[in-house]
């Protein structure tokens, strides 16, 4: 009798090991299956999936806090609270569960909740590097910007090669640099041996409250002519997530630059990483005048950025041209570190600031820049490219372009 309860026991276990063998395996592809799917742009399909499955196990936490992960990806931030709220109110130290919950406080613009969580969760888990970098970012959204050094120094000592963490500490001390200063130096060469451009420029640069402002001053010369230009570049806030972008510019002789050049341009945030602007440029020479009507549509996804931009220009005699202009670009830690790649094509494929860009029929160009922090508060900025160009005066012609710019941030 002893022996047959045993093995009654034995087989108990030995089935009850058997079913929850196989729910972990089926939960587990369930899982699998709706991360496959959100990171290929199935995001609807994911969440259904999840429904489907929590409505038969609405314990799995693991299966829940993914389902509030997609949805605020989606940016439907009300059911991605409600999920996310209730796998950290059961597992109170689940700390991906937290994270996730205060991204969808910073992006829904709630950052006194954000600073709630991560304070509530580091109250009890004091140690956890990833919530630490959350609240120093936290706090610096919210121009705590003491605060988020004392929290940035606390996880340095813990920690004292974290990258972001340094990188963000770089970005705080930075705020107390208001002024940068910029010298560059263009050289183009032409395959038809002509005179070649050069161009020489300083720059001074001070944030505001009410927007970056930058003078600067060039000069150029070709041909045996000189010709300097002084520009004034502002960059106001309107409102956040819209920002305008305002230019004028004088040249004195108005032989290799225009006599005057007046621009604008309104940028807008359009939500999920998405950006798209509309302006209008001005150029008066001696004896004539051109506008540009301009826009741009780029996205912003992990550390990429890539966007099209246009360039129309309407003309009574030869009719209106449309250039075009893609980029993409490669962001390494901040954004004062980045590679990016220019292909242009068109008659306008360039923004136009000087005589080497009047004239053009048509046009294809490639050009590759590099910006990189070179030390605490110097940053090397190198640009090269190549151009054939077909000319009111010459066909096929073959142009090669090099700047480099260094900036001394004070």
């Amino acid at each position: 009798m002893v022996l047959r309860g045993f093995s009654y026991t034995v087989l108990i276990l030995w089935l009850t090991m058997t079913v929850l063998t196989q729910h972990l395996g089926a939960a587990e592809d369930v899982l699998a299956q709706a991360r496959d799917l959100a990171t290929h742009k199935q995001r609807p399909k994911a969440v259904s999936l999840l429904d489907d499955y929590l409505a038969q196990h609405p314990t799995d936490s693991d299966a829940r806090l993914l389902r509030g992960l997609v949805q605020s990806w989606q940016g439907n931030y009300y059911s991605a609270r409600q999920d996310l709220e209730m796998v950290w109110t059961r597992h109170p130290g689940y700390s991906d569960a937290a994270l996730a919950l205060v991204n969808v406080e910073i992006w829904s613009d709630d950052l006194a909740k954000a600073e709630q969580i991560t304070g509530q969760f580091l109250a009890e888990h004091p140690e956890n590097i990833p919530m630490l970098l959350a609240r120093a970012r936290v706090l610096a959204k919210m121009k705590r910007r003491n605060d988020a050094l004392d929290v940035l120094r606390v996880l340095l000592t813990r920690e004292p090669r974290n990258e972001e963490a340094l990188d963000l500490r770089r970005e705080l001390r930075d705020v107390d640099r208001a002024w940068q200063s910029g010298s560059s130096y263009n050289i183009i060469t032409y395959g038809d041996h002509s005179s070649t451009w050069q161009e020489e420029s300083v720059s001074l640069k001070r944030g505001l409250n009410a927007g970056s402002l930058i003078l600067r001053f060039s000069r150029a010369s070709r041909f045996g002519i000189h010709s300097t230009l002084s520009e004034v570049d502002w960059y106001p806030a309107l409102r956040p997530g819209t920002y305008l972008y305002v230019n004028a510019g004088y040249s004195p002789q108005g032989s290799l630059y225009p006599t005057y050049r007046a621009a604008a341009e309104i940028y807008q945030n359009l939500g999920k990483g998405y950006e798209g602007s509309l302006g209008m440029r001005r150029l008066q020479f001696t004896s004539s005048h051109i506008n540009i009507f301009t826009g741009t549509f780029g996205r912003y996804h992990k550390n990429w950025y890539g966007s099209l931009r246009t360039y129309i220009v309407p003309d009574s005699h030869q009719g209106t041209s449309v250039s075009y202009q893609l980029l993409a670009r490669r962001y390494f830690h901040d954004s004062q570190r980045y590679a990016s790649f220019r292909y242009s094509h068109g008659s306008t494929p360039f923004e136009v600031q000087s005589i080497n860009e009047v004239g053009i029929l048509n046009s294809s160009s490639y050009a590759g820049e590099v910006n990189w922090q070179m030390a605490d508060r110097v940053f090397l900025n190198i640009t090269a490219g190549t151009a054939r160009e077909d000319r009111i005066d010459r066909l096929g012609l073959t142009l090669y372009s090099f700047t480099t710019t260094f900036y001394y941030r004070f």
